[in-house]
């Protein structure tokens, strides 16, 4: 499947969390716990009430035949995970899939988007986050797979996805993953740089990299990235090579995430002990802004921008160094949007009253936090006035600068790279 046969469908995801449960992996940046709020010893009920409130909306929009008994998971749940316990597992920042949750309706339910609709423009899609999901023992797998099937059946439900590590990729795991629904798979690459890996204790190579995509693209799956900046041992080269060899393994999205020093990890008493210096909130917002422009301009889409705000991270102790803003991608988009009115307005030399044209989505984009683009680019170019128009038909990540009887315009994809 190509890139542009996954992007025409926007997806609408229900995360069920599967979180970190015996991982041989400490990865030096890794603390789930902080990350989702989950606790291991709390996984079975979690993840019994998320399918049973899955089921539940389904069954209420579904036909009457269509009854909760179905799922197989809830009285056998708590003795699978008692044989998972210890199995190889893992997690990384992908576990933190609350950001793909739309706003809760007034009726107060995530899963209203359940029902079947005659022209959806987004496929649904049951979404086993937080963990490794081919890590875990495979009884524990196919259960799990098995418990969301009658909503396949049934239509209420596209497809599965499940995130990964890249060393836990083989054709026997992606045979079962077929069987099953699973359509998309993320991997928690996070470098592709050898010694930055090394240092990360991440546990696997690039290599691992290299053949788990080729087996992915091979068996017709959808395959995801995930990249980190900043990471010990990491620099501006080794993210430059880390996002041109992603590119070429020709993912159908990526995710890039910063790394934060959070409270319990080894990163933590690297930090402590002067061994590890993160990276600051605009160097780390500059790294990804670049990442990016790169990934827009060979058509890969980047689906996520910095860790997920939730409660836990929201905690004054939970980060305890590192870039970390709950609105990052907010900050990575606007500071291109300031980039892009400064590329055109340089263009044209000075303009009276500037008048400009987006996205709705890109509204806040070009205004800047607390309209700090319009601020910063009043003070460069010495404008009056600054119009920005609503388009409903311009593309998303897109400006047009009006002059007169003249356009110009830019795009992620066009801007020039610094």
């Amino acid at each position: 499947m190509t890139r542009c046969s996954m992007s025409s469908q926007r997806p609408f995801i229900v995360p069920i969390f599967v979180p970190h449960m015996g991982c041989p992996h400490q990865c030096v940046f890794c603390n789930q716990a902080s990350i989702t709020g989950s606790d291991p010893d709390d996984v079975s009920s979690s993840i019994s009430r998320r399918i049973n409130e899955i089921y539940e909306e389904a069954a209420l929009r579904s036909s009457k035949d269509f009854l909760i008994r179905e799922n197989p998971l809830s009285l056998r749940l708590n003795a699978l995970w008692s044989v998972a316990r210890g199995t190889r597992a893992t997690t990384d920042p992908e576990g933190i899939a609350r950001s793909e949750l739309p706003p809760i309706t007034s009726q107060g339910s995530h899963n209203n988007h359940l029902r079947p609709h005659a022209r959806e423009p987004f496929r649904r899609e049951i979404a086993f986050y937080g963990g490794s999901f081919t890590g875990i023992e495979k009884t524990v797998q196919i259960q799990l797979l098995s418990a969301v099937q009658p909503l396949i059946r049934k239509g209420l439900i596209d497809s599965i996805r499940v995130s990964t590590r890249p060393d836990y990729i083989d054709p026997q795991t992606l045979d079962l993953l077929k069987t099953y629904g699973v359509r998309i798979v993320e991997l928690g690459v996070q470098s592709m740089v050898e010694e930055v890996l090394r240092r990360s204790r991440r546990g696997h190579t690039t290599d691992d990299v290299l053949q788990a995509v080729e087996l992915l693209h091979g068996g017709g799956f959808e395959v995801g990235i995930q990249i980190m900046v900043g990471l010990p041992g990491d620099d501006m080269e080794g993210n430059t090579h880390t996002v041109d060899r992603v590119i070429q393994l020709n993912p159908h999205f990526v995710r890039i995430y910063p790394t934060v020093v959070l409270r319990g990890t080894p990163l933590e008493r690297w930090y402590r002990s002067g061994r590890y210096t993160p990276l600051s909130l605009e160097r780390a917002v500059g790294l990804c802004k670049g990442s990016f422009l790169k990934f827009s301009r060979a058509g890969i889409p980047v689906i996520r921008l910095g860790l997920q705000s939730t409660p836990e991270l929201e905690m004054t102790d939970c980060v305890v160094a590192g870039p970390y803003h709950p609105a990052f991608g907010h900050l990575v988009e606007s500071s291109l949007f300031y980039d892009m009115a400064s590329y055109l307005m340089g263009k044209h030399g000075k303009c009276e009253n500037v008048r400009v044209k987006v996205s709705p989505f890109d509204l806040s984009n070009i205004r800047g936090q607390k309209n700090r683009n319009l601020h910063h680019l009043k003070e460069r170019f010495g404008f009056r006035e600054f119009q920005i128009e609503i388009d409903e038909g311009q593309p998303k990540g897109s400006l047009v600068l009006i002059n007169g009887t003249e356009t110009d315009e830019t795009s992620y994809r066009t801007l020039p790279l610094s």
